[in-house]
């Protein structure tokens, strides 16, 4: 009899582990269910295009020759002081590379009257040193332009934020204005506009290596005529 309820008892117990081994898991599941491990997703950079002031004008296609003529303006901060009308630089493109040669491809509108004699300019561009140069007036008179080096001035400007500038009306004080060149590569580029950086780059080597062997050539030429001022040298152009 003792052995039997013995068995029992073992029984009973074994039974009661059971159920709680099996309540145990059944609220541990629902615990995973209510609690849902939640993946933290990796913040998305936020890429800001910096805001251009450049206005660029719808291209213009000839019905003859479909050549694609573009223009890109960009206001001066300042207006004239003597109008107060707005100063602007301008950029043309034709068949998407900048105009040169015959045609003016970037000049400034000075809305006044200026000439070639008092084309003295100074440019800043960003927190470099100033440059003086000498441009060209347009046949309007209402206009400067850098003959003849107009693709270089248009990588200055793709290549800086900001431009100050000094020129002069005719018979009047000089004026400066400035301009927030930001935005302008984005807007070739959206174009389809050509930009001339490297054809330029390499013009100005071949230009320098050019003026280095000039350089060589002259000091040599000196060097044979300190020896014998009458005898011909290779380095001497002139004899």
């Amino acid at each position: 009899m003792k052995s039997t309820l013995a068995a029992i008892a073992i029984t009973l117990a074994l039974l009661l582990m059971l159920l709680g081994c099996n309540t145990a898991q059944q609220v541990g599941y629902r615990a995973q269910q209510s609690n849902p491990t939640i993946a933290v997703q990796p913040e998305t950079p936020t890429v800001t295009t910096p805001k251009s002031n450049w206005r660029v004008q719808d291209s213009e296609i000839n019905p003859i020759d479909g050549a694609r003529d573009q223009i890109l303006v960009l206001e001066a901060n300042e207006s004239s002081r003597y109008s107060r009308n707005r100063i602007d630089l301008v950029l043309c493109f034709h068949n998407g590379k900048l105009y040169t040669g015959q045609h003016v491809g970037a000049r400034l509108d000075v809305d006044g009257f200026v000439t070639s004699d008092s084309g003295a300019v100074r440019l800043k561009f960003d927190d470099e040193k100033p440059i003086q140069e000498n441009w060209s007036a347009s046949d309007s008179h209402e206009a400067l332009f850098p003959y003849g080096r107009e693709s270089h001035f248009l990588v200055q400007l793709l290549h800086h934020k900001r431009l100050a500038m000094e020129f002069s009306y005719y018979e009047k004080a000089s004026q400066t204005v400035t301009f927030d060149l930001t935005g302008l590569a984005d807007d070739m580029k959206a174009a389809g506009l050509h930009d001339p950086t490297i054809e330029v780059k390499a013009a100005g080597a071949r230009a320098s290596s050019a003026n280095a062997a000039a350089e060589k050539r002259e000091a040599a030429c000196k060097a044979d005529y300190a020896r014998d001022p009458f005898a011909k040298s290779s380095n001497c152009e002139y004899q």
